[in-house]
């Protein structure tokens, strides 16, 4: 079973961890907004190496057939747009192409990597030709600059699809602040990768926001609803099946393995809970065994197991008049007809044959002689023995089920 709590921790110690990085890089890269820059000797080395190493042809004529410093936001540098013009062209390469854009990202200026319609719009605001040029183009400089925010706020993006960022008010505001800190870092020092950064960033924060509404967490845990009660429901389901299966392999009653099943979920719970709050594997382990135990003791004294089925008779009225164990003779148990001389021999009525008349169960009286004599041959009056019992029978059976006639059970005893 996967474990989404190791999850959900480990992605709050990475979130930490990348705001720690991330606060690092910010005020100590940028040096409290100044932008990371290569040195001079570098940059000029990089710049003369993209000159000299342009190839001749009309693919590279018609790619610089604007001049001034910021001809490329506006002609022949769009990787997409004027690619397919490139293509389109009979006499133009694409080849050619690529590797130009590759020598300009080498120089100071870079190649513009937004699209010329955001670029027009940019235009219409009143922004100069160079900061547009520089917020909407990159070189190797602004990629190590912007880089390192871009990276931060992609971790946090795929972090809170993941669900591993603390559904907490903080950790939105946190987030939100490192958006505002992003976006005026891109604006001020115009870079597009930390302006793309403040937006990741924002995402995070709103959705943050929502489940820190939504789903807060669960204070004694640290961990939100969403992670702990679909944990918490597997683990009872899979502690009930196999205790309660294991139960009835073993020859358990069906009453036992319900009790076994329940302790068994009762403990499972237990040991999630203590997981989540300790993250100890001993803790959780005592207070499952623990909890099975005590659930397992109290449910056998509130159902205590028994072997001896029971089973309710009733009366001539209808209405139960008690329980009585189950035996090979309804009499052969006492109850409220019983008398003081058949409780005191309770095997007398066992096992009656069917020439057994309840007048001789505990003494020969006249019909049981008469009873008796049949097996010596001697002439038997049944209307004679039996005149006895129907003036005060000793009950009667209706549906299955028999109704004791106290006088007559008196009368026969």
């Amino acid at each position: 079973m996967f474990d989404t709590t190791a999850l959900y921790n480990a992605g709050a110690i990475i979130h930490g961890s990348t705001d720690v990085f991330r606060s690092a890089a910010g005020f100590g890269f940028r040096g409290l907004g100044k932008p990371l820059a290569l040195p001079l000797s570098i940059q000029r080395g990089l710049t003369e190496y993209h000159v000299a190493h342009h190839l001749p042809g009309p693919t590279g004529a018609w790619i610089d057939a604007l001049k001034g410093p910021n001809h490329r936001i506006f002609h022949g540098h769009h990787l997409i747009e004027d690619g397919l013009s490139v293509i389109k062209a009979p006499d133009l390469k694409l080849g050619h192409l690529l590797h130009h854009l590759g020598m300009d990202f080498l120089s100071v200026k870079g190649v513009p990597v937004v699209p010329r319609f955001m670029i027009e719009a940019l235009a219409k605001t009143g922004f100069s030709e160079t900061y547009i040029s520089n917020l909407c183009s990159l070189n190797v400089a602004q990629v190590l600059n912007g880089g390192v925010a871009f990276l931060c706020s992609g971790v946090d993006v795929l972090m809170v699809f993941a669900d591993a960022i603390p559904h907490t008010f903080s950790a939105a505001g946190l987030h939100f602040a490192l958006g505002c800190f992003d976006l005026a870092t891109g604006l001020m020092f115009p870079n597009v990768l930390v302006v793309g950064a403040s937006i990741g960033e924002f995402f995070t924060s709103a959705v943050t926001l929502y489940r820190a509404v939504t789903d807060p967490i669960i204070p004694v845990l640290g961990v939100p609803g969403s992670v702990f009660y679909p944990v918490l429901f597997q683990s009872m389901l899979t502690g009930g099946i196999l205790g309660g299966g294991l139960s009835l392999l073993r020859g358990g009653t069906l009453g036992e393995a319900v009790k076994t099943s329940a302790s068994s979920s009762l403990s499972a719970a237990a040991a999630t809970f203590t997981n989540f709050a300790t993250g100890t594997f001993l803790a959780s382990a005592a207070a499952g065994v623990a909890t099975f135990f005590v659930a397992k003791k109290l449910l056998d004294t509130v159902f205590p197991e028994s072997n001896e089925p029971f089973f309710a008779v009733g009366d001539p009225n209808g209405k139960g008049n008690g329980f009585f164990k189950c035996g090979t003779d309804l009499l052969t148990s006492p109850s409220i007809f019983s008398t003081p001389s058949e409780l005191s021999k309770p095997s007398a009525l066992s096992n009656p044959s069917v020439l057994s008349l309840p007048g001789e169960m505990f003494e020969q009286s006249e019909l049981s002689k008469i009873a008796r004599s049949s097996f010596h041959d001697v002439r038997f009056d049944a209307e004679t023995a039996l005149s006895g019992l129907s003036r005060e029978p000793v009950g009667f059976i209706d549906n299955s089920i028999f109704y004791p006639n106290e006088q007559g059970l008196r009368n026969a005893f």
